[in-house]
């Protein structure tokens, strides 16, 4: 990126985005080679992602959340500076067994929570209660 065309918050961004991909990447065990093939982009374009030197567009955080099996929020929270990111980098991670157990246990605080602020939980959707 260069300094003189791009503001410094994006050039900040920048890089923030692309040691996110690359935590992602290792995380899920894959090489740049094999998320290039994966996602259609090139190697190239996926260095400079990772070494901030370019921003991912939409279409870029589509093609890597596909080619990486992951939701596109996962590309844009930071566990490591937020609880509450690091509370959805938890949740992600679960196993379905886990997470539904999990679900099971914090539905009657969430209904609780819900029921003493005069509105219906929809936090939780009847759904899942059936699965």
């Amino acid at each position: 990126m260069h300094s003189r065309c791009v503001p410094r918050q994006t050039q900040y961004l920048a890089v923030k985005y692309g040691a996110r991909l690359r935590e992602l990447r290792m995380e899920q065990g894959m090489t740049l080679d094999e998320l290039a093939e994966a996602s259609g982009l090139s190697l190239r374009h996926l260095s400079c992602l990772e070494n901030g030197q370019i921003m991912m567009g939409l279409t870029v955080l589509a093609a890597l959340s596909t080619a990486l099996r992951l939701p596109l929020v996962c590309f844009v929270i930071f566990p490591d500076e937020d609880e509450r990111d690091r509370f959805v980098d938890m949740l992600r991670k679960m196993s379905p067994d886990q997470l539904r157990e999990f679900q099971e246990k914090i539905r009657p605080l969430l209904q609780e929570r819900s029921e003493r602020n005069g509105a219906p939980s929809t936090a939780i959707k009847d759904r899942d209660r059936d699965e």
